[in-house]
């Protein structure tokens, strides 16, 4: 169950830190999007979403019955 959770958390944190960047986390000056830790966050969300891919490939083999 932990596994599915660390993907939803990261994109959590990708949202609050686009929209809310920290003033800790923030590089100053005109990098534009790579400025906020948002990007790194969406990145760590897509490299652990092989555990939702496993559970919905699961999903969709039960069968209906």
């Amino acid at each position: 169950m932990l596994k599915l959770l660390v993907a939803p958390v990261c994109l959590g944190l990708a949202y609050w830190n686009y929209f809310a960047p920290s003033p800790l986390c923030t590089v100053p000056g005109s990098f534009g999007f790579l400025s906020s830790m948002w990007v790194m966050y969406v990145i760590m969300a897509a490299a652990h979403s092989g555990p939702w891919f496993t559970a919905i490939a699961q999903a969709m083999s039960r069968p209906k019955g």
